[in-house]
């Protein structure tokens, strides 16, 4: 079967499933489960007034990966960072720079159109 066929299908690109479940949403779950535990040890153990300071940074920090992979924006995100602190140097150099004579454009008299390349 042909690369280029419109049947073929990429694999690789195919999520694989556990229970219905996806693997991305499966871990994204795990990880939001995880992020449950600290929170509810904050929310019990903490008076009010440290509780607002450190409830909602925590929530942040371990809520948005999970969060945002269940709302398939992970790699845009990502990708948004990456490109916002990557420097790319996109400066054309040939070399040294020289002046072009006006008989420099005028084609030989010995070119023809015809002529093989």
């Amino acid at each position: 079967m042909a690369v280029s066929s419109e049947f073929y299908r990429d694999l690789s690109k195919v999520e694989k499933k556990i229970f219905k479940i996806s693997l991305r949403k499966a871990k994204a779950y795990a990880l939001l489960s995880l992020a449950v535990v600290p929170l509810t040890i904050e929310f019990i153990f903490l008076p009010d007034f440290i509780f607002y300071l450190v409830f909602f940074p925590t929530g942040a920090l371990f809520g948005t990966y999970p969060t945002l992979l269940l709302l398939d924006q992970w790699r845009e995100r990502k990708r948004k960072v990456e490109l916002y602190f990557s420097y790319e140097e996109r400066i054309y150099q040939s070399g040294q720079i020289r002046r072009y004579e006006k008989n420099e454009f005028n084609p030989d008299k010995s070119v023809k159109e015809t002529d093989e390349i």
